[in-house]
């Protein structure tokens, strides 16, 4: 429970998007209303971290959130990192935790444009 609680405080909500010529991974507001059925997501929370995966994600956004998720918990070596990658409509109820709360999720066609600046 503490872990989850931490977690949720830590979390960061990453956004994966484009093809096999360049995947775009950068900072989104951490809120359902970020995520959409095209892309991939990366919510770090530290200890438990999920990769998301819309409905209609294409295989490099796929490919490159997996690298991105194998690179969070190498670079944590020594910290007991909880890794999962979740399918749209299959969520546990620790992501919608985390990402602090459930909603609907956009279509596709409706990619968040309210970007954060990382950093």
């Amino acid at each position: 429970k503490r872990l989850k609680i931490e977690s949720k405080a830590r979390a960061v909500l990453y956004h994966l998007s484009g093809t096999h010529v360049k995947v775009r991974m950068h900072r989104v507001a951490k809120t359902h209303k970020s995520l959409n059925s095209g892309d991939v997501f990366l919510l770090d929370g530290h200890y438990l971290t999920f990769l998301w995966v819309g409905l209609e994600a294409n295989e490099d956004e796929i490919e490159r959130g997996l690298q991105a998720l194998r690179h969070l918990t190498e670079e944590r070596k020594g910290v007991n990192v909880k890794e999962l990658v979740v399918d749209e409509e299959s969520e546990p109820d620790d992501f919608w935790f985390v990402l602090g709360g459930k909603g609907p999720v956009n279509p596709s066609n409706m990619a968040v444009a309210d970007e954060i600046a990382e950093g």
